[in-house]
């Protein structure tokens, strides 16, 4: 017998493929919405689920109708983050728009269980200074960044992910205090790396690999690190059941708002990834970046995970160890594809 449908997004992508793969595995029914023409691609992934698993493909998750899509189901987890391909006017759009529409929909049609993925980016300041200090951050910290800020045309793409995913968390919220009767949950995860589940299909290009891409960095032969300063990480597995783990959790005793932030305790740099590889796949070695390049700084602030621990049951991480090689190889072998 189900445990009840859940009503995924994102379910062709990085972590959404994960989350499904757990539900199904867990007892869960899952409806997965795709966009149009790739719901197929959700069926061959998890072929054995049977009536387990219901597809659904919607044209336009921001301005659309989904009373459809959200009838009947149980809960909702919404992981959708528009890729560094977007300009920074629909990273803001589909962020914040796509989510009030998507949640909006689902209370209007009695879903009482609401899961957001936002990002541990949605925890600094725009200067993100408290990113770089040894100060402990929680899930208290709120950046003080409004929509009125936000400028499209001289935004760079990092700063606008930032904002955008800031901004839709806050929204999300906002609408939790018009909606006492339903149950929210935020989880905030910094980089997600590891290997997809193996039947789902590979990306395409480059973009398609999420955060993994900048795993591909260090050995693209391109002999700079990736551009990007968080130096925090979670693997998928990871971050995936700790979604999982969320259906399950009730109101917090203390009246906490379920904001989890979900990250591996220590923190890492590109030049001890790069490291890593040449050690342990010497077979790439030629193709890492080269000893001595210039590495830009990252982010090392510690985060209070307790509350993750606590009511997630996530007291242990996969390493970065494991997780750096599980995304390297899986990379290779998308590369051959």
């Amino acid at each position: 017998m189900s445990k009840g449908l859940v009503l995924v997004t994102g379910t062709n992508g990085y972590l959404g493929s994960h989350i499904v793969d757990l539900l199904l595995k867990e007892g869960w029914a899952v409806r997965a919405i795709s966009r149009p023409g790739r719901s197929q691609a959700v069926k061959d992934t998890f072929i054995t689920a049977g009536d387990k698993l219901q597809t659904i493909e919607v044209q336009d998750i921001v301005d659309g109708d989904l009373s459809e899509a959200v009838k009947g189901v149980d809960a909702i987890i919404h992981t959708v983050t528009p890729g560094f391909g977007d300009s920074p006017a629909d990273m803001l759009h589909v962020n914040i728009d796509g989510t009030l529409n998507l949640f909006k929909a689902g209370i209007a049609a009695g879903v009482k269980k609401l899961i957001y993925t936002s990002s541990i980016v949605a925890l600094f300041n725009a200067d993100w200074a408290a990113a770089y200090k040894t100060d402990l951050i929680d899930e208290t910290f709120w950046p003080d960044i409004t929509r009125e800020q936000f400028d499209p045309i001289n935004t760079s793409l990092t700063v606008a992910y930032m904002h955008s995913k800031t901004l839709a968390e806050k929204a999300f919220w906002e609408l939790a205090d018009e909606h006492k009767d339903v149950d929210f949950s935020a989880l905030l995860p910094p980089l997600i790396f590891g290997a997809r589940p193996p039947n789902a299909p590979k990306p395409t290009s480059r973009p398609g690999l999420s955060t993994a891409t900048f795993i591909y960095h260090l050995i693209d032969r391109e002999n700079t690190y990736p551009p990007e300063p968080v130096g925090s990480y979670v693997h998928v597995k990871d971050i995936a059941k700790a979604h999982v783990a969320a259906l399950s959790v009730g109101p917090l005793p203390d009246g906490r708002r379920k904001r989890f932030i979900v990250a591996a305790p220590k923190s890492f740099t590109w030049s001890e990834a790069s490291e890593i590889i040449r050690s342990e796949r010497p077979e790439l070695a030629a193709r890492t970046v080269p000893k001595g390049t210039e590495l830009l700084t990252q982010t090392s602030a510690p985060f209070d995970t307790s509350l993750a621990a606590k009511y997630l049951g996530l007291e242990e991480y996969i390493g970065f160890k494991e997780t750096l090689l599980d995304t390297v190889d899986y990379l290779v072998e998308w590369e051959k594809k």
